[in-house]
């Protein structure tokens, strides 16, 4: 071996990695290692807690002025580099080190001069009537709905806070541009009491998949279930902890809230007992009259119709008890406009 610690006396104190391997390091490159600091002493390898500490080899070290106290990486580094050469302390020494650190953080924490960065536009707010003030420029796009079955790109998932009357949501959508060849980006707006912020998931991009995936990614991240699955009304299992214990509500799953709206969905699925309606040209010209309706029509306005669910028979009997059933079918009451008999009238006078 060589000795390129030759003139390196060495010493360390502190929880230091391999430290009973130091000396024989140090000794087997023609340095010398002590146990404790004196005259002769070159150089102090200690952590950053004993110096910060001011232990008691550290404070002898600093008095003496000459010891340069320095990190262990200074003795690793060269160590292994191609010359086996004491690398030069300045980059090492503790005292430059800590200092170093402070300026950095002060810096970090003072604001930057720099440009304000450009507010993400929130599409969950109510879109502003035209000609209001503010409203040029908030209605960039619309919800993406999915033209084979009509389902919406959009959510509202919730759970409780801490403590538990209030609650913490995030609204999670797709938003389509008005462009012929639109593109897509996925929002989530995260709101609780006192707070609200929108985070772009995917910036707008034409590739559709690409924000469905950002989408169903963050809906399974905060609520455990796929975003295929949102409807089955099954509980995913307890968020738990990195030991495997259930966390409390306050920090466990997002729960999606679920909108049924029935009169819509009654007018979805409604149709017309009398097939589809057909408009001719030639009946906007001459005008066909009006045929009475057929039984079949009228049955539907008397009473709540057959082969609907449960919430349509609901609606329609509540349509029903509002307004009451059709008269198309009633008989008119005809009313007697005959003059009465004379003989009546001779009783009356008498």
């Amino acid at each position: 071996m060589g000795k390129t610690f030759e003139k390196i006396r060495l010493c360390s104190v502190g929880k230091l990695q391999d430290a009973d391997k130091i000396p024989q390091w140090v000794r087997a490159n023609g340095g010398d290692y002590t146990k404790n600091v004196d005259s002769r002493t070159t150089h102090l390898v200690t952590t950053k807690e004993a110096y910060k500490q001011n232990v008691e080899v550290v404070k002898e070290a600093k008095s003496l002025k000459n010891v340069k106290i320095v990190s262990f990486d200074w003795l690793e580094d060269s160590l292994l580099s191609k010359t086996r050469r004491p690398l030069k302390e300045a980059p090492y020494l503790w005292s430059n080190l800590l200092s170093e650190r402070k300026t950095n953080e002060a810096t970090a924490q003072s604001p930057a001069v720099s440009k304000s960065p450009q507010k993400i536009w929130d599409p969950f707010l109510p879109t502003p009537k035209k000609g209001t003030k503010g409203a040029k420029g908030t209605n960039r796009g619309r919800v993406y709905q999915e033209p084979d079955n009509g389902d919406l790109w959009k959510a509202t998932i919730v759970r409780p806070c801490n403590p538990p009357r209030q609650r913490e949501k995030y609204q999670l959508a797709i938003m389509q541009s008005f462009a012929k060849q639109p593109s897509y980006s996925t929002y989530a707006k995260y709101s609780r009491v006192g707070t609200s912020k929108v985070h772009l998931l995917l910036p707008a991009q034409k590739n559709l998949s690409a924000a469905m995936k950002a989408f169903a990614e963050f809906f399974k991240e905060k609520t455990g279930k796929e975003w295929e699955s949102r409807a089955d009304k099954k509980m995913p299992l307890p968020k738990c902890n990195d030991a495997g214990e259930p966390l409390p509500a306050h920090e466990g799953w997002y729960a999606m809230e679920i909108y049924e709206n029935i009169f819509t969905d009654y007018l979805k699925s409604y149709q017309d007992p009398c097939g589809p309606t057909q408009v001719d040209v030639q009946d906007t010209v001459n005008p066909v009259p009006e045929q009475p309706a057929s039984d079949s029509a009228t049955k539907n306005l008397d009473g709540p119709s057959e082969g609907l669910s449960e919430g349509h028979v609901l609606l329609e009997s509540l349509i029903l008890m509002e307004f009451g059933p059709s008269t198309t079918n009633k008989p008119e009451e005809k009313i007697n406009t005959a003059e009465e008999p004379s003989e009546v009238v001779a009783d009356r006078g008498s």
